[in-house]
């Protein structure tokens, strides 16, 4: 299990640095362009259909590797100030406990 896990976030990691490249927004308003020039060739209904799978199926995947990537970048934030804390001399690390013990549900 972990190593699936683990494979799966190199996975949507390598995800998230691919969508979040500027050549690929530009091919992807090209589809979409294209797509609506399709529109005019196609009927209606069974152009909307497929549009509208294609919108619910890669929002859907996209949600889970925007989320991955945000919750990576938020974890190395933290971990980065958590090492300040602890490197200034009299600094309070109870904090540190409290925040762990909020995640968990133990305290409001």
């Amino acid at each position: 299990m972990k190593k699936m896990e683990k494979n799966l976030t190199k996975f949507m990691n390598k995800l998230a640095d691919f969508i979040g490249n500027p050549k690929i927004f530009a091919v992807v308003f090209l589809v979409i362009l294209a797509w609506f020039i399709a529109g005019l060739f196609i009927e209606y209904q069974t152009w909307f259909d497929i549009m509208d799978l294609c919108i619910f199926v890669s929002t859907f995947f996209l949600l889970f590797v925007v989320q991955s990537s945000q919750n990576a970048d938020t974890q190395a934030i933290q971990d980065k100030l958590d090492e300040l804390i602890e490197a200034l001399p009299g600094a309070d690390t109870n904090k540190k406990r409290e925040e762990k013990q909020i995640k968990k549900g133990e305290k409001k």
